[in-house]
């Protein structure tokens, strides 16, 4: 998580958000958190990363780290 606390990862999949071994529709089992994600206007196939740590500087990196790692499975 490269200095990062913790990570949460969704993905946009059949038009539901998912969140790997927690829920496959997060509408259906978290509405509001649901509702709340609608902001980021997501498209099939979007990842989501979701990073908290101590300071901004340390969640940006995660968030960086996350994605690099993602774009590298490529």
């Amino acid at each position: 998580m490269a200095g990062a606390k913790n990570a949460t990862t969704m993905v946009l999949k059949g038009g539901k958000l998912v969140i790997p071994s927690v829920t496959n529709d997060l509408a259906k089992d978290f509405p509001r958190a649901a509702s709340q994600m609608k902001i980021l206007q997501a498209k099939e196939m979007d990842v989501i990363v979701i990073v908290g740590a101590d300071s901004i500087e340390k969640a940006e990196y995660g968030a960086l780290a996350a994605a690099w790692t993602l774009l590298d499975k490529q």
